[in-house]
């Protein structure tokens, strides 16, 4: 059942629930409990732009091109928050995912080291505990109330602007006298859209998670997305490679090794590149592989070729 689909561009959204559909064909719900640990996942080369309009000649570009809510921040191994909120929102999902205390208080402790060494002369040192970093600064007796500020702080709402705004007037009252702080140098307090930092209203969602629930049957599949980098070394019950573009059309680009054809003579370094990530992507899977393609990327010659050696061929 190893899968090509071909796509309109118009319907590029169209193709995670096609993906989901046929992993509920092809595998019982014991087989997705039996690998639920593996999982189903969807991939692209690239996956840290921003989405194009669908007339744009470089579209699907990125993971985002096929669907909306991806967030590249949150699929690296080691996420990077740009503002604040942000180190809230991924302690919040660490919290959500482990029930690990610790990691919820050394995301905050991250995102207030840097908000403080950005707006304070005070020189924190770096070190493998932000929350140590901020306690090594302050007298003994003073460590206790510092902890305190610290737990309240981290426990409020935060999934409205007016929600966030009290949270930063406790930063302002709790923890501004204590590192120095008179004034803020730049925006990083200010709020930004949940859904760009995995949050949906007050409930945290797992990191990039498509989930599919098929009307017909009731049953449901999650899908989780991300750069082949961010999968390398893992094994899936199912991958989607996701047509992408560097210097053009990734997949595209191989297309004769897709169909056990490759050209003589010399490789390009580019398709050299190509070659090696999507051999990556297109190894994960144990169970199910599929591909998914523009449809005015691929004419019928290429079509044919494809069916012959081997892949199903569905027009989404």
């Amino acid at each position: 059942a190893h899968t090509v689909f071909l796509f309109d561009k118009e319907k590029a959204a169209s193709v995670l629930p096609a993906y989901a559909k046929l992993i509920l064909i092809c595998f019982t719900d014991l087989e997705k409990q039996e690998n639920a640990v593996a999982g189903c996942h969807a991939v692209g080369m690239v996956h840290n732009k921003e989405p194009l309009e669908k007339n744009d000649p470089h579209f699907p570009s990125s993971i985002a091109d096929y669907w909306c809510q991806y967030s590249p921040s949150l699929t690296e191994r080691t996420p990077k928050p740009q503002y604040l909120i942000d180190y809230f929102r991924v302690g919040n999902l660490a919290f959500a995912q482990t029930k690990d205390t610790s990691k919820f208080i050394e995301w905050i402790s991250k995102g207030l080291l840097r908000y403080v060494n950005i707006n304070s002369h005070v020189p924190l040192s770096a070190s493998s505990s932000s929350f140590s970093s901020l306690l090594a600064h302050l007298p003994m007796n003073i460590q206790i109330n510092f902890r305190s500020s610290l737990m309240e702080i981290i426990f409020l709402p935060i999934s409205t602007e007016a929600e966030w705004n009290a949270v930063v007037t406790k930063i302002h009252e709790n923890i501004d006298a204590l590192f120095d702080i008179t004034y803020v140098k730049n925006d990083i307090l200010k709020w930004t859209i949940p859904s760009s930092s995995g949050y949906i209203g007050n409930e945290p969602v797992s990191n990039n998670c498509y989930h599919h629930r098929d009307n017909e049957t009731d049953r449901e599949i999650d899908i989780h997305l991300g750069s082949i980098h961010s999968v390398k070394g893992h094994t899936h019950l199912a991958t989607l490679v996701m047509e992408t573009f560097w210097y053009g059309h990734n997949v595209k680009s191989i297309f004769p090794w897709l169909c056990n054809a490759p050209p003589k003579g010399g490789l390009k370094d580019r398709n050299m590149m190509r070659l090696k990530c999507h051999y990556v992507a297109l190894t994960r899977a144990k169970g199910l592989i599929c591909i998914a393609l523009p449809r005015d990327l691929i004419d019928e010659a290429i079509v044919t070729k494809l069916e012959k050696v081997g892949w199903n061929i569905v027009k989404v």
